[in-house]
């Protein structure tokens, strides 16, 4: 796991608090993949943030960030991946 993935879900985990009290609409968060470079963001529920990051090795990625040489796809859904990096990455 990179410390971008690390980075970005803490992140991700603070916009999920500032919005938790706005209602159940989409939030922005930003993708999770491991490349240094990333600005990409995609829109998902807080609850569905939350039923993805429960799991602490599982990332949320843009369908076009997904690296098969370094994650591992767990689902595919509209818009985004729920992906685990491989080791070593």
């Amino acid at each position: 796991m990179s410390s971008n993935h690390r980075l970005f879900r803490a992140v991700n985990e603070h916009i999920r608090d500032m919005n938790r009290l706005d209602g159940d609409g989409s939030v922005r968060f930003l993708c999770e993949c491991g490349l240094d470079d990333c600005v990409a963001v995609l829109s998902i529920s807080v609850e569905g943030f939350d039923e993805i990051a429960i799991s602490t090795g599982r990332f949320v990625v843009t369908s076009d960030h997904l690296r098969p040489e370094a994650d591992r796809l767990i689902e595919a859904r509209d818009g985004f991946a729920i992906v685990e990096p491989l080791a070593g990455y």
